[in-house]
């Protein structure tokens, strides 16, 4: 017969897991909110024409929608952790890449898989949540 853990034990440990899950739904959001005001300066510093640079936040919302429907049915497949783990890994990577490109074209792309990475932080932070406070089905 096992101890359980003690109920002081336990609420920091949901406490820490409540906050985690909440820094990854904040990835995606984050992506807009931090990068919108920039944008004039993007156009400019880039050379680029109003209308390309806008479609770096379009690309960056299909890239959010994309990742929820790719990531859910991973983590049901193959658990919540290494999709995660790949998810965050990916979004840090890319996100340097996008404060890096040189051209307006390569920060398309970035934002698009950036976009992407951020998605899968939130779809497994709502399906984890729901695992712990709800238990898996």
């Amino acid at each position: 017969m096992t101890a359980s853990p003690s109920p002081t034990v336990r609420i920091p440990i949901r406490r820490a897991l409540a906050t985690l899950l909440l820094v990854l739904t904040v990835f995606g959001p984050i992506s807009m909110d931090l990068y919108l005001p920039a944008l004039p300066a993007l156009t400019a510093e880039l050379g680029a024409a109003t209308s390309l640079a806008q479609l770096t936040v379009t690309a960056c919302l299909v890239g959010l929608a994309a990742g929820q429907l790719i990531a859910g049915p991973l983590s049901d497949r193959f658990g919540r952790r290494g999709p995660a783990l790949i998810g965050v890994t990916a979004y840090v990577v890319v996100s340097a890449l996008c404060a890096a490109s040189p051209t307006v074209e390569l920060l398309i792309a970035a934002r698009l898989v950036q976009g992407l990475a951020g998605g899968v932080g939130i779809v497994i932070a709502q399906a984890a949540g729901r695992d712990v406070y709800e238990g898996a089905g």
